[in-house]
Formats: structure tokens, sequence, C-alpha cells
């Protein structure tokens, strides 16, 4: 039975809870939606993404590090991006103020953090450095160039010492490997497990 606008003020008259659960019943459906777009975003978060690091040779032998926070890195960035892997390494080479080439693919690890279901895939790319000044890029307070026993003693993070002992014992590899790591903030690492250890994907 169809209700008019008659109808209905009568209801309201001789009914005065009758508005208070039409309320009432849109309270719950506005909340309901509220957590199923908020699930759905958070659902979102936990997907699988990749990081880029870019490990730049000069002609000493010597690795590019970034300070970032406070800590010495090799330079990354988050890939979600339009452009292509070459143009985007490009760009992230453009921000350090060097142009490299030899570009070469040298890992593909996974690492689960803490109790994450998904894990972050990162892709480990070299490059022969080329021309340019160094930059400070975004974000970060210093860029210096490390020998590699340099470099292994500044890096604070022992899966980046582990990939590049790798990089360095066979230049001629690509790498694998999956890791979990336990993270009680963003930059303390307080516990990797191999759960694959190193394999090569090409030689």
């Amino acid at each position: 039975m169809k209700l008019g606008n008659k109808t209905l003020r009568q209801c309201h008259k001789k009914n005065p809870y009758f508005s208070k659960y039409n309320t009432f019943i849109i309270k719950i459906i506005f909340v309901v939606l509220i957590i199923a777009v908020c699930s759905d975003k958070s659902y979102a978060q936990q997907k699988n993404f990749s990081y880029f690091k870019l490990s730049i040779l000069n002609d000493n032998d010597k690795i590019l590090l970034v300070k970032y926070k406070g800590i010495w890195e090799l330079p990354g960035k988050k890939y979600i991006d339009t452009r292509s892997l070459k143009q985007f390494t490009g760009h992230m080479a453009k921000e350090l103020g060097v142009e490299f080439d030899e570009f070469r693919l040298r890992g593909l690890f996974t690492f689960f953090y803490n109790d994450a279901k998904y894990p972050i895939l990162f892709n480990y790319y070299s490059g022969l450095y080329k021309s340019g000044d160094l930059e400070v890029p975004p974000g970060c307070i210093d860029i210096a160039w490390f020998s590699l026993e340099e470099a292994l003693k500044v890096i604070p993070f022992e899966t980046m010492r582990l990939i590049l002992r790798k990089m360095f014992e066979e230049k001629s590899y690509v790498w694998g490997a999956s890791m979990h790591i336990q993270k009680s903030s963003e930059l303390a690492v307080d516990k990797v497990t191999i759960n694959e250890d190193f394999y090569p994907l090409s030689k």
C-alpha cells in the first residue's frame, strides 16, 4: 500500500515515533555505507605494490647513497606511475643530478613486513654513472659516493646489505629471494628472516 504525503503527515502526527524510526534507519544505512567504503580502502592498501631501488656505480666502483631521515641507503621510490621502468629509473637518477647507462635489473625480492598478508616487491636496478653533478633529492638531506665496504658499514638495513653483497659477488646474475621483516617503527628493523634464500633468476 502506498502512502501519500498527506498520509505520511498524518502518521507523523498520530505516531511521533514514526519520524524517529525513519531517522534511525537512515543513520544505520549511512553508518553501513561508511564502514563499507572504509573497508574497501583498507583492503586496497593491503594489495601488492612495487618499490624501486637504484644502485649507480661510478668508474671507481663506488656506490651512490642518499641520506634519508638520518640514514644512509640506496635511492628508492615507490612505483605507482604512468612511466615505463626505464623512464621511471631515469627520473630517479635525474632527481640525484646524474645520468647513467647500462641499465640492468639485478634482483626481484618479496618482503613481508610484520603481519602483512601481501608482500612488497622490491626491484633492484643498477647502472653506470655517465654524467652530472650530485644533487640532494627531495626528502633527503645528503648524497655521496661510498665504496662497497663503506656502504656496508653505514647502511643499517640487513636486507639491503645482503642484496648489495650478492650484486657485487655475481655481477651478471639477477637474484631472487623472499624475506620477512619485523619492524617496530618506520626505520627500526628488529628481525629479518629469510623465507627463501637467494637464488638466480638469470645468469
